[in-house]
């Protein structure tokens, strides 16, 4: 049922929140009105196709990040305006590229299966994956009050401070318990850097690790291959110039969680 007063980001024309935009630029495409909380200025005369869009039960509203081949947005599931996260593969039509495009359908379906083997409380939950405007999505538990680890390290570094002995345990804890998880169902993160890791405070004290972005998840001793990247202060000997194609495993990741620094040094010593 259409909810309190919204607008449609498409157009900017008003209406009642989950209902179709019935101008003639929008109806056709069902794109919906959001809620008003989520507008804002445009820099530009470019609009982003997605904003707005019913795709299935799921309308984004914001962009959470964008990088060179995906997007994240936050997504409300109506009829309850439910809040996700929702990725999506970008696919440049004009690069003529066929190959390139192939190996990054195969990058994001790795993902989202790798999500699915994984139910863990340590990670996220993948709610749905399909397709919309011929490309591949996916639709991910969203999670609040959050920050990012290296966020924290970086915090504290500027008052001279590191992370609290305390704090480094828990996370170590957690991680280890999720890697583990992963690593049992054949998954290699290939990415487990203090970026894709966010921390919730916990009622109870403490916090709670969720390791994000399978995007560059392999098959347990598979090949790196491909569009196989990585952030460079992380990767692991098998992952860099002549030694990709060397088998990935488990260490991959170890090695990974033994590199993270601060402005001190390493963060394990």
């Amino acid at each position: 049922m259409p909810g309190p007063h919204g607008f449609c980001p498409r157009c900017e024309t008003d209406g009642p929140v989950g209902a179709r935009c019935e101008s003639a630029t929008c109806s056709a495409a069902d794109y919906r009105f959001i809620p008003g909380l989520y507008r804002s200025p445009r820099r530009s005369k470019a609009i982003d196709p997605l904003l707005g869009l019913a795709v299935d039960d799921y309308v984004p509203v914001k962009v959470l990040s964008r990088s060179r081949f995906s997007a994240v947005y936050l997504a409300l599931q109506f009829p309850l305006q439910m809040k996700s996260a929702f990725k999506v593969l970008l696919l440049d039509d004009t690069h003529g590229d066929d190959l390139l495009d192939e190996a990054l359908r195969d990058q994001f379906h790795e993902e989202a299966a790798a999500l699915a083997r994984l139910d863990h409380p340590n990670t996220v939950r993948l709610l749905k994956y399909g397709m919309v405007q011929s490309s591949p999505y996916l639709v991910m538990e969203y999670v609040e009050a959050r920050v990012r680890l290296d966020e924290e390290i970086e915090n504290q570094g500027r008052t001279g401070q590191r992370l609290a002995p305390e704090t480094i345990k828990q996370v170590l804890t957690q991680l280890v318990a999720v890697l583990e998880a992963a690593h049992g169902q054949a998954v290699v993160h290939g990415d487990v850097k203090p970026g894709n890791i966010v921390l919730q405070d916990q009622p109870e004290g403490g916090v709670r690790l969720r390791l994000l972005d399978f995007g560059l998840a392999r098959q347990r001793q598979s090949k790196v291959a491909g569009l196989a990247a990585g952030t460079p202060d992380y990767l692991a000997p098998e992952q860099i110039g002549d030694n990709r194609g060397r088998a990935i495993g488990p260490w991959t990741d170890l090695y990974a969680v033994a590199s993270w620094r601060d402005k001190q040094g390493p963060l394990l010593a």
